[in-house]
């Protein structure tokens, strides 16, 4: 709690980014190879963990993980809402099942025990420690902070899930100025967390652009990666 955290007993910084599995065209039909591809781009960006948001990903996304050396947060599969007891209890037994899918991948350090965007769910945790009590839960046993406030870091060996994406939206080549002050957001994030001895790291939201609904026409997209869809870096990626 007062240094963060440690991979065999050296101190390291988490610093890593969210990662959606979909891509253009395919959706989420991925072949292998490009499961594989997304890893190494997330290794030769420089990070050395990935959220896998938010959702159960591609076991052989996993397996590219344990051989690169990536660590990993994994969460069952949400979004914002709770829409009723019967949809929690449903979520209960996906969680579960994807701990039994994913324990025995080194690449995971940690189960993130919520719904995304919420605290803690006692009834995560319980699954989470009945299923695997050797790997830390996130909000119960190490907290997991969206902090998109920006230089906002959170200590007690917080674990940052989500930092920048969503409150600065640029789109590739849309503007180059803006781009730079996008890199500029992340360089001083990421900086401050290692400033703050107590704070674990922090993954940027996102990897990539990503298709939604939930912005509408005439793009369909979300424009928060360090790359678009098509995986192409924006200045932000270097």
């Amino acid at each position: 709690k007062e240094k963060g955290f440690f991979l065999n007993g050296t101190h390291l910084k988490l610093v890593g980014a969210n990662r959606h599995q979909g891509w253009p065209f395919i959706g989420y039909a991925v072949p292998n190879r490009l499961h594989r591809a997304d890893a190494e781009q997330i290794k030769k960006m420089g990070a050395n963990w990935v959220r896998l948001s938010h959702y159960p990903q591609d076991p052989y996304f996993l397996d590219a993980l344990d051989e690169l050396g990536l660590m990993a947060l994994a969460e069952g599969p949400t979004w914002m809402d709770i829409p009723s007891e019967v949809w929690m209890d449903n979520l209960d037994t996906a969680f579960r099942s994807m701990i039994r899918r994913d324990r025995n991948h080194p690449a995971i350090i940690i189960w993130n025990c919520c719904v995304n965007h919420h605290g803690k769910s006692d009834q995560l945790a319980k699954v989470a420690t009945e299923e695997d009590p050797t790997r830390a839960r996130g909000q119960d046993t190490v907290p997991c902070p969206m902090d998109f406030e920006h230089l906002k870091i959170s200590g007690n060996a917080a674990l940052c899930i989500e930092h920048t994406g969503h409150t600065f939206n640029t789109f590739r080549g849309q503007d180059l100025y803006r781009e730079y002050d996008l890199t500029k957001q992340h360089w001083e994030q990421t900086n401050a967390a290692y400033m703050k001895e107590d704070n674990s790291g922090l993954a940027v939201w996102a990897m990539y652009d990503y298709n939604t609904p939930h912005y509408g026409a005439p793009y369909f997209q979300a424009p928060h990666g360090v790359c678009d869809v098509f995986r192409i870096p924006k200045l932000s990626y270097y």
